[in-house]
């Protein structure tokens, strides 16, 4: 059973169009509302604890709370996937973490550990969206605007990376964490309202798996028979693990140590990233069309390295934070080309299973990306930090191409 009835899909339009879809825009605006707010919350707690503590290791800690729980929801979120229609799980998920965002600003005053506790709770709420949010667009936009449909919308997320911290630069010192708590939780219920608001339209998965195990043997025999799935989800977990992580400790410090910015300098750092990465997001929509992840992955890969070291030229703050704009926004075309990829090789029962296995690899590599990376960079400096993410991407890159190079050709 298709998101849609038969009569109702796009494919049925000659002169489909992704930014007339009302659906796709539903869950766009979705996207861009709880994220706004999430990264609101999360750079303000950041910034806090970094203004209050001096430590990259701890304002990185708020982040990679986050992720501790979501490592291992991977088997919950495919059981739920089978068994649940999607949009419902969508929807309260929302709902959910509106309730953990609220009690983490109460008790943030109080104990920042169990802060960072409710916090890995609502990360694996949030673990829930990320791995379910692609799945209107897989069974609902036609497959030659697939690839096209996965980059624009990521741009709904990004979007939301530079509106959280703008908002943040203006009320960061007017409003109390209580208070940017409860924005954060507004935007939750209003995405979880438009979820609820295409309730009656059902993703059909199959059904095909008897429980947990099954589903996972059946995911990974899928990935193995593929090899462009299989080596566009290796880049993509390097990827994100390396350089994602990188920027989650690189925010403050590189605002703080590098830039001499003020207090909201970490707000500056992720608006510039931002609107770096919708611009890669962008570009990466019209060149995932004819560029596939398994000739221009490596290629994407070393100039994200390049890109990430460029920005400690000596240039002045202005170029400066320029040069991390354009840094972010490699990374963002490296992400995209793969992520496209794996979104369109991948038959639909598996992607939820496949989705969250890679988020949880993914953020299994941040979190120690952010960890070595913060306790490093208080020991060494955030540039030395960069070269050796730079060195070690090169030789994981390789080393997937090593690996994955049988066969794919053909494909």
């Amino acid at each position: 059973m298709s998101f849609l009835a038969k009569s109702e899909q796009p494919s049925s339009y000659p002169n489909y169009r992704i930014w007339l879809d009302t659906i796709y825009l539903r869950s766009w605006l979705a996207v861009f509302l709880s994220m706004s707010g999430t990264f609101l919350l999360l750079l303000t707690l950041s910034t806090v604890v970094y203004a209050q503590t001096g430590s990259a290791f701890w304002s990185a800690a708020v982040f990679a709370s986050q992720w501790i729980l979501a490592i291992l929801s991977p088997p919950a979120v495919a059981w739920l996937a089978q068994r649940f229609q999607p949009v419902m799980l969508l929807a309260w998920a929302d709902f959910l973490a509106a309730v953990m965002v609220i009690a983490a600003g109460l008790v943030f005053p109080v104990s920042l550990v169990a802060c960072l506790v409710l916090l890995a709770i609502h990360g694996v709420l949030d673990a829930i969206n990320r791995s379910l949010r692609v799945l209107p667009l897989k069974v609902h936009v036609p497959p030659e605007h697939l690839k096209a449909a996965v980059a624009y919308f990521s741009t709904a997320q990004y979007l939301a990376f530079g509106v959280g911290p703008l908002v943040g630069i203006l009320l960061v010192d007017r409003l109390t964490v209580v208070e940017i708590a409860a924005l954060d939780a507004l935007s939750f219920v209003a995405s979880g309202c438009l979820y609820l608001s295409f309730r009656k339209l059902t993703i059909g998965m199959g059904g095909a798996f008897s429980g947990v195990a099954a589903l996972w043997r059946e995911t990974r025999a899928v990935v193995a028979k593929n090899a462009l799935l299989r080596r566009a989800l290796l880049y993509l977990i390097v990827i994100v693990s390396l350089y994602q992580g990188f920027h989650n400790v690189a925010r403050s410090e590189f605002a703080f140590g590098y830039l001499g910015m003020s207090l909201d300098g970490t707000m500056y750092v992720q608006l510039v990233a931002s609107v770096g990465i919708v611009a890669g997001a962008l570009f990466a929509g019209r060149l995932s069309r004819h560029v596939p992840a398994y000739s221009s992955a490596l290629p994407l890969l070393v100039a994200t390295a390049l890109g990430c070291l460029a920005i400690f030229l000596p240039l002045g703050t202005e170029a400066m934070l320029v040069l991390y704009g354009v840094f972010m926004a490699l990374f963002e075309v490296a992400f995209m080309v793969c992520q496209a990829e794996v979104v369109a090789e991948c038959p639909l029962p598996s992607l939820p299973a496949v989705n969250a296995g890679s988020f949880a690899a993914m953020t299994t590599g941040m979190m120690l990306m952010v960890f070595a990376g913060a306790a490093a960079t208080d020991l060494t400096s955030l540039f030395a930090v960069a070269l050796g993410i730079g060195a070690l991407a090169l030789v994981l890159g390789l080393l997937i191409n090593r690996r994955t190079g049988m066969g794919a050709e053909a494909r």
